[in-house]
């Protein structure tokens, strides 16, 4: 089933097909991610914001998607993709989110 992350009503639609074929959600994998090269001098806002919308939004979405898919059946994990330990340049657009420790 193709899917785009930063679609809220997309998750909903993916979650519906996976729980009408195999009737409730165990696990949320979120393993879509694009990286931005480049200078930040180069980089337009539309190409950072694209990167936002997927990195971030799209992740919360996911989530947000298979808590509420989840609770029906009970205990269950989400696990989101870890973000990758990115080297800060000067030559880079990339960022280090923050972690919550």
């Amino acid at each position: 089933m193709r899917h785009d992350i930063t679609s809220e009503f997309g998750w909903n639609d993916v979650f519906g097909a996976a729980q009408a074929s195999f009737g409730a959600l165990d696990v949320l994998v979120n393993n879509a991610a694009v990286l931005l090269l480049g200078s930040i001098e180069d980089t337009s806002l539309e190409q950072w914001q694209r990167v936002l919308r997927i990195n971030a939004e799209g992740y919360f979405l996911g989530c947000r998607a298979a808590v509420k898919a989840m609770k029906e059946k009970g205990d269950s994990i989400v696990t989101c993709r870890p973000w990758r330990h990115w080297a800060d340049s000067a030559r880079s657009a990339r960022i280090r989110p923050a972690r919550a420790r």
